[in-house]
């Protein structure tokens, strides 16, 4: 009991960001080896504020046997930030550790190394995604994979997804297994990790990934409601400015849905954009779906009213595609 009371000392909802920087280095290093993950992520953070090669000492600590000083050293690491780059071949290879949670810590310190170490770090995050691990079944991983190649999580400000501005010189077919499975996980905040790199994948990245980012539409994930939407309005999104027509009735589905966290503005504004194109989808809109957006509300009447009168206005729409005709000539208009 007492030892429990002494870890809950030093903190406050006032001084969380520094609670710890009154402990010596001495200590913070044994707080890295608490049963507690809150002494230990304390102890990290204060540690990562400090002076000083601490990296010997936590490459020592890593290398132990305890659990909780293995994952407080791989956190820690994790918080020295780009300090930390002569550990970057350790944490990349506890990327494919046998234990989920120090795979978790380890995406993230590689995150947070310096630019040459991160991306020296990519295809060791691709290829942790593939990893297949009965202890992990719901790839609660891929969530941490996909915010240290990707984007944060929602929320999160730093550090930027390693691929979040350029694909160049990464190892596509390694790229784009990593993608498919994401994109097929459980979790919809996980599968949502992924909508911002549709704007960065070029025309022949989508032209292979483009099956997967539509089925991602049709079937949303099972859980993660909150953020289940954000993968499958992103892919409604990219499909408009393809011009793929398959897209159009996707547009329609989605707005006719009844599952929480749906925005009904968002597959408005996609299915808009095609014009005049859409005019065969103007029954389904002027029917079902007008009824639904008159029992939601106004904002989702004038929604549905604003893409009616766009798709009717456009007289001479610029020709779709199929989503076959695009995979086989995957170009983009400007």
């Amino acid at each position: 009991m007492d030892a429990t009371i002494a870890d809950g000392r030093d903190f406050t909802v006032w001084t969380q960001k520094t609670c710890y920087d009154g402990r010596t280095t001495e200590t913070l290093l044994a707080g890295l080896s608490s049963w507690s993950p809150a002494v230990r992520k304390r102890s990290a953070q204060s540690l990562g504020r400090r002076e000083g090669d601490l990296v010997p000492r936590l490459l020592e600590m890593l290398g132990g046997k305890h659990q909780n000083t293995r994952y407080g050293a791989c956190e820690a690491l994790g918080c020295l930030g780009p300090k930390a780059d002569p550990a970057a071949k350790q944490l990349r290879a506890l990327l494919a550790d046998r234990d989920p949670w120090m795979r978790i810590l380890a995406a993230d310190a590689v995150a947070r190394l310096g630019p040459e170490e991160r991306t020296a770090s990519v295809p060791a995050l691709l290829h942790a995604v593939a990893i297949n691990d009965p202890a992990d079944r719901r790839k609660r991983v891929e969530g941490a994979l996909a915010e240290a190649l990707f984007t944060p999580s929602p929320g999160k400000r730093d550090p930027q997804g390693i691929l979040s501005k350029s694909l160049d010189g990464v190892d596509r077919p390694l790229l784009y297994a990593a993608v498919k499975e994401i994109l097929k996980n459980e979790d919809g905040r996980i599968r949502g990790l992924v909508a911002p790199m549709y704007k960065v994948f070029t025309p022949e990245d989508l032209a292979v990934l483009l099956p997967d980012i539509v089925a991602a539409i049709r079937k949303p994930a099972p859980s993660g409601e909150m953020f289940a939407y954000g993968i499958r309005m992103a892919g409604l999104e990219l499909l408009a400015r393809l011009r793929i027509s398959e897209g159009m009735p996707l547009c329609v589905d989605v707005m006719k849905e009844a599952r929480w966290g749906r925005d009904f503005n968002l597959p408005a504004r996609a299915l808009a954009r095609y014009g005049g194109a859409a005019k065969d989808m103007l029954p389904r809109l002027q029917g079902e779906t007008r009824e639904i957006a008159k029992k939601e509300g106004q904002k989702q009447i004038d929604a549905l009213e604003k893409c009616i009168a766009d798709i009717e206005a456009d007289k001479a729409p610029k020709p779709v595609r199929t989503m076959d005709e695009f995979i086989k000539n995957p170009t983009v208009d400007k």
